[in-house]
């Protein structure tokens, strides 16, 4: 890119936003699907989706670390690093989902029962997982091959995976749903089924000629040391960072599990929506780590500075557009999800914290962007750790013992806000930091 405008990081990120976009708008339907049939369904699949995204999300270092560390060989022009990084990540996520598999099937008794799952929902909850368990390394696998593509500059090709996911797993649960009457084990089986139809659609993307002749990926299987423990180092602190993003949901889901049923129904409701504008910005982000990773591995600074100031901008008057959808939008928007007069009413109680949250989430994920791009993972690890002692866990211990949904999604819009504040006061410092430590 030779020209940091509005116009071409908005042609840059509108496939990254599409593709990143498909994967919550799948959940949304999967929500839609189930709690059209059953409330009960609905409960069970909140519980159960906590659980997998908390699963999946503390390796996302396999997403951020692959993305950042290609894009930076690239702008190094190292193609043999780049080949064996590419190696390295595929290996670690064929592993490392074998492993979760192993890990959720042996605590299973355990989680449920952690959670507070009351007896009505709990048969649901385990047809769920039992079948949603054994597409966990295709889960983990997907996720790093679009990773790596996105370290690439493939976003165009990310964006077709992620429309095949999502279309398959849409046509897929709503067959057996509808029309097999597999309950909701069927919604399970149908998201599983479209991973494996990812991950082949990665694999066979990094086969193509163009990829093939520039990176020998597949040429010669060696990683060096060097790489293992670069990657390594940067994994574990994007993994720690993760895996404190991943707890503050799971408690914040224990919680409403605690509340009953309909609590925790239209907590489901919430976190879709949530994640759903969070993954829309996280295109954006991807942006931000792609192209400023290759401008610092250039040291082109004054387009990276360039850049990041553009993105934050667009981070806001996006998440402008969300919060004044979301306001003006309520009523249709909910009965989407649920005609349940009881979860319908706990749902605009607290849908003032998501109205309020959107401009903010929408920078602390493209602060989080700029921050992978920089490779400044320890800094965003321990920002997260700070965030999560002094803010979340005081306000979460305060929502279980008062029983309130509401403080709930404050703790955890306390953590977003902490976000924000700790990634603008270490820009501010990058020109006698990042920049001066690069040249």
């Amino acid at each position: 890119m030779t020209k940091i405008s509005y116009k071409s990081l908005l042609t840059y990120s509108i496939p990254a936003i599409l593709a990143v976009g498909i994967e919550p708008i799948a959940g949304l339907i999967d929500t839609a699907f189930v709690g059209r049939l059953s409330t009960v369904w609905l409960a069970a699949l909140g519980a159960n989706v906590i659980v997998f995204i908390s699963f999946g999300w503390i390796f996302n270092f396999l997403v951020h670390g692959s993305t950042a560390t290609i894009s930076k060989h690239i702008g190094e022009n190292d193609q043999g690093s780049v080949a064996e990084k590419i190696r390295l990540i595929v290996i670690l996520s064929i592993i490392i989902g074998i492993i979760s598999l192993i890990l959720l099937y042996i605590l299973e008794p355990f989680i449920f029962q952690f959670m507070g799952i009351s007896n009505e929902i709990t048969p649901a909850t385990l047809d769920y997982f039992r079948t949603r368990l054994y597409f966990q390394p295709a889960l983990l696998l997907s996720t790093a091959l679009i990773g790596i593509l996105r370290g690439l500059g493939k976003v165009n090709t990310c964006l077709f995976i992620g429309i095949l996911i999502t279309a398959s797993n849409i046509i897929i649960t709503y067959t057996f749903l509808y029309h097999l009457n597999l309950g909701i084990s069927g919604a399970a089986l149908g998201t599983g089924i479209s991973l494996v139809l990812g991950c082949i659609a990665g694999f066979i993307a990094l086969t193509i000629k163009s990829i093939r002749k520039t990176y020998p990926i597949f040429s010669d299987y060696r990683v060096s040391k060097e790489h293992i423990f670069e990657f390594g180092s940067d994994s574990l602190n994007i993994f720690a960072r993760t895996a404190i993003l991943s707890t503050s949901f799971f408690l914040s889901t224990t919680v409403a599990a605690r509340l009953g049923k309909f609590p925790l129904a239209a907590h489901q409701v919430m976190i879709e929506l949530w994640t759903l504008c969070a993954y829309l910005m996280d295109g954006i982000a991807v942006t931000a780590t792609i192209l400023g990773s290759r401008f610092l591995g250039k040291k082109d600074f004054s387009k990276h500075k360039a850049l990041n100031s553009k993105l934050l901008r667009l981070g806001m008057g996006l998440g402008l557009v969300f919060s004044i959808a979301f306001l003006l939008f309520m009523a249709p928007i909910q009965n989407v999800f649920t005609k349940d007069g009881q979860v319908l009413a706990i749902l605009t109680s607290i849908w003032p914290l998501l109205v309020t949250a959107q401009i903010l989430n929408s920078l602390a994920f493209i602060y989080d962007g700029i921050m992978f791009g920089a490779q400044e993972f320890r800094f965003v690890r321990n920002a997260m750790a700070f965030g999560f002692l002094v803010f979340y866990a005081p306000l979460i211990a305060t929502a279980y013992h008062y029983n309130n949904l509401f403080i709930v999604w404050l703790a955890m819009f306390s953590l977003v806000l902490n976000r924000v504040v700790t990634s603008l006061f270490k820009t501010k410092r990058w020109p006698v930091t990042l920049y001066q430590q690069s040249h």
